[in-house]
């Protein structure tokens, strides 16, 4: 099995990877890879295989609760890139976010903007399960109708048709 790394950062102990930087493109054999700039660290994937559209924000979160700042350009950006998304990634807190009220208007931003099929909340550090399920929750109250998908355990495995 053939295996390429794609890394939206500099990682000079390890060698190997191809890098990546924002809003860059490359196909690698029938995969598709479009990044967009993170304001946290490296970058967020834009990637298509197999007939199947995944975005991976990255570090990529909302700072601002007005949504101004440089969150929504990227969102934006990735909403021109395709006209569907099946499966997003997107953090729900992360060490560098600050406010998480924040992060989470962004990703209701997100939700709304790029409609994927369903939502895997992410990069909550120590909150892992609880958070999760708190923004599932809250998504709830506000409307939101995309299925979100928590996992609850470490390992836990979800297939997607």
């Amino acid at each position: 099995m053939k295996i390429n790394y794609i890394l939206g950062h500099q990682a000079e102990q390890f060698s190997g990877y191809e890098f990546m930087g924002p809003r860059a493109q490359k196909k690698i054999d029938d995969v598709d890879i479009r990044t967009i700039y993170s304001n946290d660290t490296g970058v967020g994937f834009l990637v298509n295989v197999d007939g199947l559209t995944l975005f991976h924000a990255g570090d990529h979160a909302n700072r601002k609760r007005d949504l101004s700042g440089d969150y929504t350009p990227e969102i934006d950006y990735i909403a021109r890139q395709t006209s569907k998304i099946d499966i997003a990634f997107l953090p729900n807190s992360g060490c560098n976010f600050g406010d998480n009220i924040a992060v989470r208007i962004g990703n209701y931003h997100a939700i709304e903007k790029l409609q994927p099929k369903v939502v895997f909340p992410m990069h909550n550090g120590e909150y892992f399960s609880s958070a999760y399920q708190e923004f599932k929750d809250e998504a709830r109250q506000k409307g939101v109708s995309t299925p979100i998908i928590c996992a609850m355990n470490r390992g836990d495995k979800f297939y997607y048709r």
